[in-house]
This record gives structure tokens, sequence and C-alpha cells, in this order.
């Protein structure tokens, strides 16, 4: 299904004609909106339909609850939802379709480790270190996938208070079997897994990172092990890139798996407010310019105060950063070479009240090819930013529906980008590269408060947006 021509027809009947009367009063919210909209240079556009950029369609969308997914071969996919584990066949990378499932009691996996043997499916931790598993899935049979064993990552003794892991696993020594070693993350240190044998996984134990040092919205700055680590990721020369509260720093694995080389890292620029407010999230090394490290901040926990922006505003939440990692191999410290925002991250609240975006208003889960990633950005949809100039990162495309929660966007092929959207499902968007140019997204009036929305997510009693709760609709 192409929607091309009737998103484009709506969204530009939106733009032209006026939400409000010119003699609408000062206090209206949609006027203040509109206002606002027009003081960050850009439009407030209200419609129920999808906004888009000229240079994307919505080719399919596969209705779900997904938060991550693995390209695992050019016909082969796994995605991970709150409800279990689900192949997909994508011989046509336009309309991927279910294979097999697998129901698993678990969240939130964002970042899911997997090859054509096996994926790793993390139960993040409950309260301290209690709770953590892995799910050891065998794919050999991607139409009935099976559960090979589980790890219990319950790490602590009953009186130690140590964070544990179970967050994200990610696969950091290629060999025979591409899963023989295992990083896990989450906790106050970065835990290493043996999966030589499927049917017998074995903790190894952890090692200190940096990463786990406090930020100014998590844990004490520069201590270690009151913030977390986050995420790690293996870029093309064997570098691993390990994200958390503390800012990012590279490793160099040895013959010891609990001893790895530290190389780099972010130091203090890394845990600057205006740079890191709360947790450096993942991290990609650019293919289209050489020692350039592309890296998201999540922050959806603003505590800075002003008149303006009271707590809990969108202001400078979730950016996306370019990391100079030049001479990394020689310990020369990473540099921070530009940071880009969304249009709504600088918007002052509405009519005195937040503006409802503001719980979900941050970058999350990204993927880059050929100088071009793709961020999902929560209830803010999928942006494309062009990071061939590292120095000036620029948005070059847009994919905004409404009540998005879009947890990360995946480039399939060269012109064919999978969303994760815990309440759309997979939405298959196809990317004109020809007509990529510099653009501005528009402000959807929801955001601000100027037009209704649909709750899809309620935060957690217990740990608040940092573990939603899916809502259901009728």
């Amino acid at each position: 299904m192409r929607i091309r021509s009737a998103v484009v027809t709506a969204a530009a009947a939106a733009l032209t004609l006026p939400l409000v009367a010119q003699a609408a009063a000062p206090t209206d919210p949609v006027a203040l909106a509109r206002l606002t909209a027009a003081k960050l240079g850009t439009t407030l556009v209200a419609t129920p339909e999808p906004l888009t950029s000229p240079n994307v369609d919505l080719v399919a969308t596969i209705p779900g609850t997904y938060i991550g997914m693995h390209q695992v071969s050019t016909t082969r996919l796994v995605a991970t939802g709150t409800d279990g584990l689900t192949t997909f066949d994508i011989s046509d990378p336009a309309l991927p379709k279910p294979m097999g499932v697998l129901p698993l009691p678990h969240f939130e996996n964002e970042d899911v480790a997997a090859d054509s043997r096996v994926a790793i499916v993390g139960n993040d931790r409950e309260k301290g270190s209690n709770g953590g598993i892995l799910f050891i899935v065998d794919l050999a049979n991607m139409n009935v996938p099976t559960l090979a064993s589980t790890l219990p990552l319950n790490i602590a003794g009953p009186m130690d208070t140590e964070r544990g892991p179970g967050h994200t696993t990610n696969c950091v020594a290629p060999g025979a079997n591409p899963c023989r070693t295992l990083w896990l993350t989450g906790g106050h240190r970065v835990w290493v897994a043996d999966l030589s044998d499927l049917k017998a996984p074995k903790l190894l134990g952890a090692f200190d990172s940096p990463a786990s040092m406090g930020s100014t919205g998590f844990g004490t700055p520069g201590t270690m092990r009151t913030g977390a680590t986050h995420d790690v990721e293996r870029d093309s020369t064997g570098t691993l890139w390990v994200t958390g509260s503390g800012g990012a720093f590279g490793y160099r694995l040895t013959a010891d798996p609990l001893k790895p080389r530290l190389l780099t890292g972010t130091g203090k620029e890394g845990v600057k407010p205006d740079v890191n407010d709360f947790i450096l999230h993942n991290s990609k090394r650019s293919t289209a310019t050489k020692d350039t490290l592309l890296v998201t901040e999540e922050d959806y926990v603003d505590d800075r105060h002003t008149d303006d922006y009271p707590p809990g505003s969108c202001n400078g939440q979730g950016k996306f950063q370019t990391w100079s990692i030049a001479g990394a191999e020689q310990g020369r410290g990473m540099k921070l070479l530009d940071q880009w925002k969304t249009e709504v991250t600088g918007a002052p609240f509405v009519s005195g009240n937040k503006a409802p975006i503001t719980a979900n208003c941050s970058s999350h889960w990204f993927q880059e090819r050929k100088g071009v990633a793709a961020v999902g950005w929560y209830e803010q949809g999928t942006r494309l930013l062009d990071v061939r100039n590292p120095k000036a990162v620029k948005q070059v495309g847009y994919w905004l529906p409404p009540n998005a929660v879009t947890w990360a966007a995946y480039w399939i092929t060269d012109d064919i980008v999978y969303t994760a959207d815990v309440g759309r499902g997979i939405d298959v968007l196809r990317v004109n590269r020809a007509a990529t140019k510099p653009t501005v997204a528009p402000i959807r009036a929801e955001w601000l408060g100027a037009a209704p929305r649909t709750e899809l997510l309620a935060a957690s009693k217990a740990w608040g947006w940092g573990c939603a709760t899916m809502l259901e609709h009728a």
C-alpha cells in the first residue's frame, strides 16, 4: 500500500489552512502553539494523517508491538516486542512476512543479538540485580523458533545492592559461532557470558567501565557504579564501543575475556549537562567518514528548571551526536563534533502546562547507511540525518505518524527502512536518496497540546518512563 498522495495532500492542506481565526485570543492553546512553532522556525500541523517529507513513502505497516530487530541475512530477520520473538521472511524487503513466533515473558530486549543460528533475548532486571535473564533461542528452523536454554542473571547476593545486567546483550567475538562471547549491559558493570554451548551458557564474570559513572540526571557524576552501562557495539575494526551514563568508551578484546583494553573515551565532555544529561544510549561507527562515531543521547527526564522550561519539558532532550575518534588506538580522547536535535526539543510550555510529548521526546536506536542515519525518536517518529559532514549534521527526511512510539529505525536495503514501533508495529518506508535535501519537519499540534492525542503508553508506577506499560485501545 502506498499513501504518498494522500499524505502529501493532507499535510499540504493542514499547512495552508489557518488553524485559528486571526482574532484568536493570546491564551488560546492552538494560537499559542502556532506561535511556538513559528518561534522554532517551523509550522504547526493539525491532522490525523501521518506527516512525511517528499522523499519518504510508507509502503506497508505490519501491525504488532515491536521494540528491536536484527537482520540476519538478505532474506531473514528477527524482531522482538514485549510479547516475544517473531521471525520474518524479507525476500521482498518491501513486504516482510511473519514466519514463526516464540512467546516469551520479557521486557525489553531493545538491541537484539542474532545470527542465522541463534537469537539472544534479554529480560531486564526487575530491581537491583533481581529478575535479569537471558533466553537463548534456536533459529535452526526459523519457521519454528525454539527455546534452547536460559541463563539467570541474578548476580548479587541478598545483601548486595549492585545493579545487575539484562537490558541489552551483544555479540563481541566473531568465530565459527558469531555469538560465542556476549557482553551484557544495563548494570553497574559489563558482564561477560560464554555461549560456546547453546544449551549451557555460562556467566564468566564482569569488569568495571567508566561508562557506569553518573551523569547530571543519573547517578553521581564522576563516581563509578552509580549510573549504568547501556549498550555495546562492535565496529568494522573490531573496536567495542560501550555507552552509558558516564559517556562512550572504546575497547579492544584481549586473551582474557574479563580484561579488555580501554582505548579511548568521551572524558569530561561526555558528561557535560548539555551533552549528556542522562545517558549516551548507543553508537555506530560511521561508514561515510573516517574516524567518526555516531551516538544518540537518551534523555526523557529533564530536571533543569527555568521560567520557560520547568522540569519535564523537551528542552534539550535526546540529541544525535557525532564524535571524532581519530587516534583512538593511540589513546587520544574523543572530541564532540556536532549535536542535532529536533524542532520541538526547544519548545516552551503551552498555556503553562507541560507539552504532552515530553514523556517520550528523546532519540533512541538508529542505524546509518551510506551517510544517512535513520533514527527512531520515540513520539517524534523517524528522522533521516545526513552525517557525511560530521561537523554539520542535517535532517534530510522524516516520517511522523500520529501516536508513534518509535523505539528504533533500521536500514534493510539502500532505500528501505523498517521502524520498530511499540504502538504501530513495523512501518516499511521507502526512501528516495536522490531527492534527499536539508529539510525542517513540522510540529504535530498534539505535541504541544493543541490537538487531541491517544495515549499508547503509561509510566510504570515503580520505574517511571524507563519501563513504560502499553495501554489497550478499542
